[in-house]
């Protein structure tokens, strides 16, 4: 659509315009998540920042976790994922990411949503990304460690037919020190 030589849009093109405009505000975009992130990616490392001093204002501490800055997420033995809400201006707003422990098992880590964008069901788009990417590994088992305080995580786990499992790797090393953690597992296999 071009102006006229008068600089004024034709009534057809401006039907077309309105028509065009009313689909765009009544359509919400779909969010997408890209993966195959280094670990070390600026994006990656502003929402894990962000996570980790969610945790102190939780815990009163980081994680400990020796993966928590996720350097053993890559593929094929490990994904890092982002979520973009696909808003004007807008970056990445949430992360996860999953490594292998084994030949048929990976292990989540760092499931955070920005929390302005919380409640907008990011958390599903990125943990169904996520067992499709470790599926596509040939993972066919995933587990977490999560803590009770956190509800709305265990909630979607749960929701997402996790179960609970036995401590596993660096957690199954000293599990009296983890009696407050929740250890989720789930079949993703198709």
């Amino acid at each position: 659509m071009s102006p006229n030589a008068f600089g004024q849009l034709t009534e057809e093109e401006r039907r077309l315009r309105d028509f065009a405009n009313d689909a765009i505000r009544q359509h919400k975009p779909k969010q997408f998540v890209i993966s195959g992130i280094e670990h070390d990616d600026p994006t990656a490392q502003r929402l894990l920042e962000l996570l980790q001093a969610e945790y102190v204002g939780l815990f009163g501490q980081v994680d400990p976790d020796p993966s928590a800055d996720l350097h053993t997420a890559r593929q094929p033995d490990g994904d890092i994922l982002l979520l973009f809400p696909n808003e004007l201006g807008s970056g990445a707003q949430g992360i996860v990411a999953w490594t292998r422990m084994d030949e048929t098992t990976a292990v989540m880590h760092r499931m955070y949503v920005h929390f302005n964008h919380r409640g907008n069901g990011y958390s599903k788009i990125l943990l169904a990304a996520l067992e499709s990417s470790a599926r596509q590994a040939g993972i066919t088992r995933m587990l977490l460690e999560t803590d009770p305080v956190m509800v709305a995580a265990n909630a979607l786990y749960r929701g997402a037919r996790y179960t609970e499992v036995e401590p596993f790797g660096f957690y199954g090393e000293n599990p009296q020190e983890w009696t407050n953690s929740v250890f989720l597992g789930k079949d993703i296999a198709q």
